[in-house]
């Protein structure tokens, strides 16, 4: 029943309640300070908490279908530009049901989500132009160049801040699936601040820092699109 849920849910928060010291709360009961302004789609199966990190006072996230700007630009604005976080990551994430249903058609959806998935045809438009052998390659190309076009809205929005070195954005894809190879769970990088491969982001390194930023791209770095993986 919903009272069962109800009640189970809110006996598990008192639970966890329990598991904080008080203290816990002081560094924000004035003001909060998160390191990241997350953009991340509203399918369940995605939450900040994918990056290991207890989320609270820590991630300023905003949440929509499809994980677009344009839906939130309020939102996304507040967490740059009046929270000033370093990081902005916009993450998608595999199987999009969202993405499926802008390739698929939706327009028994309400006026409202009809409106939000609107904003998907143009990152996906070129996908929709290319054939492929199943509609499933189709919509994880179509997840990849959504991901690379809010990122470019971003750069665009908050150029300033990315030039002087403020602001970060990073284009990160959370594939529940294993479809990347690197395990069911895992979150990759497909895009940092624009740039789509390694050794466009190596060149821009300091020459200390690169054999450090080599490694770490080695292993969470995605620069190939779906259909040349």
């Amino acid at each position: 029943s919903h009272f069962g849920i109800l009640e189970e849910l809110f006996d598990r928060q008192v639970e966890y309640q329990k598991t904080l010291d008080p203290s816990f709360f002081n560094e924000f009961l004035k003001k909060q300070k998160p390191f990241i302004t997350m953009v991340t789609c509203s399918d369940s199966r995605v939450q900040p908490e994918v990056f290991g990190i207890n989320p609270i006072n820590n991630i300023f996230s905003v949440r929509n279908i499809g994980n677009q700007i344009i839906n939130s630009l309020g939102s996304v604005d507040y967490g740059v530009n009046h929270l000033k976080t370093p990081l902005l990551i916009i993450l998608g994430h595999v199987r999009c049901g969202a993405i499926t249903s802008a390739l698929q058609g939706y327009e028994n959806e309400t006026f409202a989500t009809i409106r939000e998935l609107n904003n998907l045809c143009f990152p996906i438009g070129e996908v929709r132009k290319k054939s492929f052998k199943r509609f499933h390659d189709m919509v994880e190309e179509a997840v990849l160049e959504n991901i690379h076009y809010q990122v470019d809205l971003a750069l665009k929005r908050y150029r300033q801040r990315v030039e002087s070195g403020e602001l970060t954005v990073v284009g990160a894809l959370y594939d529940f699936a294993n479809l990347y190879g690197k395990g069911k769970g895992r979150v990759l990088i497909v895009n940092l601040n624009g740039l789509r491969s390694k050794e466009e982001i190596l060149q821009r390194v300091k020459e200390e820092e690169r054999d450090l930023w080599r490694e770490f791209l080695d292993e969470f770095f995605v620069s190939k699109g779906w259909e040349e993986k």
